[in-house]
């Protein structure tokens, strides 16, 4: 069966926005509301156990989780927002500073 070009990047567009739900719900509400709360004040409250620097760099580290969570996140609403304007993205969201490379540039570079 041939399936038409524009309805599946229509699809395409639906999954990630399904995507970018869920990913919001999990890690952008439910990660700080349950496991960080749980790691980092609930810890010291329901238990005798001080941790040490083992606790400190665990709850850090699930800190500088949850920031990554909120960059990347913050790319997924950019490509989003590209969409809602049925604008392509003109490539890779995540590098500001470069620009698209054609081939013969890239054939220079390796030479």
């Amino acid at each position: 069966a041939v399936v038409s070009t524009q309805s599946t990047g229509e699809a395409a567009n639906v999954l990630f926005g399904i995507f970018a739900l869920s990913f919001f719900i999990s890690r952008i509400i439910y990660f700080p509301y349950s496991i960080l709360y749980s790691a980092v004040v609930e810890t010291g409250v329901y238990s005798d156990y001080s941790g040490g620097p083992a606790l400190a760099t665990l709850n850090t580290l699930l800190c500088v989780l949850y920031v990554l969570h909120l960059f990347w996140f913050s790319l997924a609403l950019r490509l989003i927002a590209k969409f809602a304007k049925n604008e392509q993205p003109d490539g890779d969201l995540r590098s500001e500073d470069e620009a698209p490379t054609t081939s013969s540039e890239e054939d220079k570079k390796n030479n």
